[in-house]
């Protein structure tokens, strides 16, 4: 199989990363000091300094402003407009055949609600867990081709978990927490992560214990808008449910199970404890 062509703004965005990288390494500062000073996660530095995603202007104005740099914000700002502008790239023949690529759309809900049974959901995955899984997902559809696009796609909506004016509420099964996606290490990054993410003013966070025993419990995992549902099908397509009695079925059972699920500080204890499970699998 015939590796993808670089984007013509692939290198644009590898520059722009090293530039930020080195605004951060002159004010001696570790991803972990920028991250809780800027509000920016730690993940997302990562990605921001790697080339493979693309800072907002606000991000852009804290980074400058934490790492002593506010004479670059506009110099920096205007390098990522260009990159807006840039074409995307045309999709391979391989591409994904869901509405407008990979992964379900955000579309226009307002509030977006989530239920996952048994993997991280995809807007809450780390780069390492997103990766691990995307790879077993598209090997089996013989798609590695739309890998990238595929990533740059999620890295698009993640960013939008920052965005407070659309709410979000994730149920993630106990299960979820200890499926092993990814390397031992990461996976415990990805929990590291997802607590972090519960602290969100816009998101809410439930995680439904192993012995939960709802009304149903949904046969796959789904994303539920207003008006509609995207449910999960073999290999990680999708399904575009729009028949009012079939959505308002689906918003009963997301009920069902929300009602069953340990939010706040119960649910963050569920996940250190998963975290705590895969820290000592790497001792």
């Amino acid at each position: 199989m015939s590796s993808p062509s670089p984007r013509p703004t692939d290198g644009a965005r590898h520059r722009l990363g090293v530039r930020m990288r080195e605004l951060r390494d002159h004010a001696d500062l570790s991803v972990e000091a920028l991250a809780v000073a800027s509000g920016i996660s730690p993940m997302e530095i990562s990605q921001i300094e790697a080339g493979r995603r693309v800072p907002t202007r606000q991000e852009i104005a804290a980074w400058c402003a934490w790492t002593r740099a506010e004479q670059q914000t506009e110099s920096l700002i205007a390098a990522v407009a260009h990159l807006d502008r840039a074409p995307s790239a045309k999709p391979g023949p391989d591409a994904p055949a869901s509405e407008g690529g990979f992964f379900m759309r955000n579309e226009e809900s307002g509030h977006l609600r989530v239920y996952e049974h048994k993997f991280i959901p995809s807007l809450l995955q780390t780069d390492a867990y997103a990766r691990a899984h995307l790879t077993k997902i598209l090997s089996w559809r013989g798609a590695m081709d739309s890998f990238e696009s595929a990533i740059r796609e999620l890295e698009s909506l993640q960013r939008q978990l920052r965005e407070n004016w659309r709410r979000y509420t994730f149920l993630v099964d106990e299960l979820a927490l200890y499926t092993k996606v990814c390397a031992t290490g990461d996976m415990a990054a990805q929990l590291a992560h997802l607590d972090y993410v519960a602290t969100l003013p816009n998101v809410e966070l439930g995680v439904v214990p192993s012995d939960a025993e709802p009304a149903v419990w949904p046969s796959a995992s789904f994303w539920l808008h207003e008006t509609h549902v995207r449910v999960d099908a073999l290999t990680g397509e999708r399904q575009r449910v729009v028949d009012s009695r079939q959505v308002a079925e689906y918003h009963r059972a997301f009920h069902a199970v929300a009602v069953c699920a340990a939010y706040g500080a119960t649910a963050r204890g569920l996940i250190v404890m998963a975290a705590e499970y895969w820290d000592q699998l790497t001792d």
